[in-house]
Parts: structure tokens; sequence; C-alpha cells
């Protein structure tokens, strides 16, 4: 785990590594809810490097490709 992210971060940058997906539009009633926190300070001292939001998921999207699901 390196943080949790609103549908909203994950779709926004879903469209950053992936320009063919275009986020639907905003509930303009949607209220954000505080994303959940995590107490990373054992994980923090395995010294392993965690990878971005924006870098899963080009890893994800580089998978489905190479599989030809999208």
């Amino acid at each position: 785990v390196k943080q949790s992210w609103l549908w909203r971060d994950i779709l926004q940058a879903l469209e950053r590594v992936y320009p063919a997906y275009k986020m639907p539009a905003a509930d303009p009633d949607e209220v954000p809810v505080r994303a959940t926190q995590f107490d990373l300070t054992r994980q923090n001292t395995l010294g392993v490097n965690l990878r971005g939001l924006d870098a899963m998921l080009a890893g994800v999207i580089e998978e489905l490709q190479r599989r030809e699901m999208i």
C-alpha cells in the first residue's frame, strides 16, 4: 500500500496514461470523501520503492494491450 486514492483521482490518472480513455462527467452533487490514511512507518523500514498511481496504471494498460484486451 502506498496510499488511498479517490475514484476521481484514479480516473484522471487513467486518462493521463491512456489518452483513449475519456473520464465521465463528474456528478455535480458528488461530495469527495477523505481518502483512507495509513501508518506506513513499518513499511518504510523495508526500503522498498513503491510505484505511484500513474506508474501502476501504465503497467496495467501495457499488459492489457499486450494481451490485446484493449
